[in-house]
């Protein structure tokens, strides 16, 4: 019989023997290196509204598809933690390249921060209710400051999915019906539903590849830095804080331009012809979507005010 010591010792070398192996196996598949595991609403809200860009996966343990995802998005955080950013944005407007960009666009590479939300935790909160199945990718800009609300654009994502999302069983249904009992039992936490950065992220609607999330992050983070773009246009123009070149190359676009749904239907028929007849660079298409999306916003902006004068009008 083996000396009790001995055998002790033994035991603990089997121990950790095998937690060794299953640590560094993890770590050879990529499963769990730098995603963040959300346990408490407070660390989804900091990584959220923090000064990088934010992929999150929400998931739960017995869908099939996310258990597909899960090494797929731990390679992910791995390997595509940064981007370079230069040939994503559209560096010429109306015809002109410009040199003296805002201070958003000094920044030439961004990091990517990951994070995963199991919603058979969360999901009696607005992070996961709002999602009809799963899994979900998202990715959240960093917050910033801006004056208009300019809509995500629609034009950066595939129209069909890699593999429909799987519907919440019964139980899970249920168990997001006690919102009460959260709400109750967390009162004192005004931010636990705070959904002011869905204004801003996007999601996920082509393949769940590495390639296909890869894609969309660079699609992202270039639709993200136009939103702020076009912020900058609009409102530096109206309210007189900033004359460069940018500015008034604007300004006189606008005012040469006419009618605004006549140029963006114009637009679509240049990129139309162009990607039919293979004659459409990369740099000439970004430029004209840019457009196309920054008359789009203006229209909106219009049309807004346009109700509210009529509403006022009938008072």
């Amino acid at each position: 019989m083996l000396n009790p010591n001995l055998r002790l010792n033994w035991l603990l070398f089997l121990f950790l023997a095998s937690f060794n192996f299953f640590v560094n196996a993890d770590a050879v598949n990529g499963v769990r290196d730098n995603v963040k595991e959300v346990r408490i609403l407070h660390e989804f809200y900091d990584k959220a509204n923090n000064n990088n860009f934010t992929l999150v996966k929400y998931y739960t343990t017995w869908c099939s598809h996310c258990k597909k995802l899960k090494p797929i998005f731990g390679t992910m955080s791995k390997e595509h933690t940064s981007l370079d950013i230069e040939t994503l944005l559209p560096n010429t407007f109306f015809n002109k390249t410009f040199f003296d960009l805002p201070n958003f666009f000094n920044t030439k590479t961004i990091n990517i921060d990951y994070m995963a939300v199991e919603c058979e935790i969360f999901g009696a909160f607005e992070i996961c209710k709002r999602w009809p199945g799963y899994p979900v990718v998202e990715l959240i800009p960093p917050k910033t400051n801006t004056s208009i609300s300019i809509s995500t654009s629609k034009e950066m994502t595939e129209n069909s999915a890699q593999d429909d999302e799987e519907e919440d069983p019964m139980w899970l249904r249920v168990f997001t019906k006690i919102d009460k009992f959260f709400e109750r039992m967390f009162s004192g936490s005004s931010d636990l539903d705070d959904m002011s950065f869905a204004e801003r992220s996007l999601e996920l609607s082509g393949s769940r590849s590495e390639t296909g999330l890869k894609e969309f992050i660079s699609k992202g983070v270039s639709s993200d830095y136009e939103r702020l773009l076009i912020d900058y246009l609009i409102n530096r123009s109206v309210d007189g804080t900033v004359n460069n070149e940018i500015i008034d190359t604007y300004k006189n676009w606008i005012g040469n331009l006419g009618n605004k749904f006549v140029a963006v239907n114009e637009i679509i028929k240049t990129l139309k012809t162009g990607i039919e007849l293979g004659e459409l660079d990369d740099d000439v298409k970004r430029d004209l979507l840019f457009q196309k999306r920054l008359l789009s916003t203006l229209i909106g902006i219009e049309e807004q005010e346009r109700i509210k004068n009529s509403a006022l009008d009938e008072l």
